[in-house]
């Protein structure tokens, strides 16, 4: 393990190694044993002259501890799990959004500390449990095999895709459908290409020109990665999935405890919430699936399948009036709602 006094050797090399601020900033130093976990809250405000943020974990001791980041504005991970000297993070930055850092001890019990040229890491970081698990436990996938081969349960079904050409900000979305042929396509049927997946990276070609080709990495519910067309075209994408639960019913006891994990380490991911929600509907836990779409909605007001979804857990409680109200604030929001989340 490199010892923290090697922290200013740090500093000194970063203007030569041409990052975008020759200035470190650093946390506190911390004490850490046996699967202590500790939490940093990283705002990025806008305007922001950074692209990306580099973090570095030093530690000291007979420990081994694990550098994850998760990045608000897509809810992706990023982790570092290395046995050297130091773990390494490079994280793009969105004007807006938060990263969330977190440091994990696999093993052992020892002092750290983190530094970035690019944030500051303002109240510094916080002890916030004992795991057994890293933060990113709940963004495993599994693969099943069928007739057709392997494929993933995390990718077949309907995904929104942000995708933002030169990598510029200005972005755009659309809804694509994952099928287990191995092809991909519209809400209309129509098939656009062929998608497949390797352990935990995934690609997707469009058959016209100009053949815009998808390359990322697959995260749970989540994915990510870059995008370039035949006439030179790049960008930059992120993916999540909806409705997803309804492939996976035979899977209630996993899921559960992956959406609880995830939840725990991040209140705030709405994303989790709603699926965490839709799927105690589908087990007839009514009142539970409300608790969890109304943080959902708490958070995100104008989310319209969390609205739908507790219209009907709120229905089958014979709460009709609240049912009422539920679904008309949900076709407010979104007249199509119904045909969206039933997919006719």
């Amino acid at each position: 393990m490199r010892p923290l006094a090697y922290l200013s050797v740090f500093i000194i090399l970063l203007g030569f190694l041409g990052l975008e601020n020759a200035t470190a900033n650093c946390a506190d130093e911390y004490f850490g044993d046996y699967h202590s976990l500790y939490l940093a809250d990283i705002d990025h405000p806008c305007p922001n002259d950074y692209t990306y943020a580099e973090y570095n974990l030093y530690e000291e001791g007979d420990v081994d501890f694990d550098l994850y980041v998760l990045d608000s504005w897509n809810n992706t991970w990023y982790s570092s799990k290395t046995t050297g000297d130091n773990e390494y993070l490079k994280v793009p930055i969105h004007c807006g959004y938060s990263h969330k850092a977190y440091v994990w001890a696999y093993s052992g019990n020892g002092s750290w500390s983190v530094c970035s040229p690019q944030v500051t890491f303002g109240e510094g970081f916080r002890q916030i449990a004992d795991s057994d698990t890293a933060p990113d436990a709940a963004a495993t996938i599994t693969t099943t095999t069928t007739s057709g081969g392997s494929v993933s349960s995390g990718v077949v079904g309907r995904w929104i895709l942000t995708f933002d050409w030169d990598c510029d900000g200005s972005f755009d979305e659309a809804k694509i459908i994952f099928n287990s042929d191995g092809t991909f396509g519209d809400e209309d049927g129509l098939k656009e290409g062929d998608w497949s997946k390797d352990g935990q990276s995934i690609r997707w070609e469009h058959n016209e020109e100009p053949q815009a080709l998808y390359r990322g990495s697959l995260a749970g519910l989540f994915m990510s990665g870059t995008m370039s067309t035949t006439d030179g075209g790049t960008g930059c994408w992120t993916a999540r999935k909806v409705g997803g639960i309804l492939e996976d019913l035979n899977r209630y006891d996993e899921a559960n405890k992956a959406l609880d994990n995830s939840t725990q380490f991040n209140p705030q991911n709405v994303d989790d919430w709603y699926d965490k929600g839709e799927k105690l509907y589908w087990q007839g836990k009514y009142n539970e699936s409300i608790q969890a779409l109304d943080m959902v909605t708490e958070v995100d007001p104008q989310d319209a399948y969390a609205w739908y979804v507790k219209s009907m857990s709120l229905d089958e409680l014979g709460k009709h009036n609240e049912a009422d109200l539920a679904f008309n604030k949900s076709i407010e929001i979104d007249p199509t709602i119904e045909e969206d989340w039933w997919g006719f």
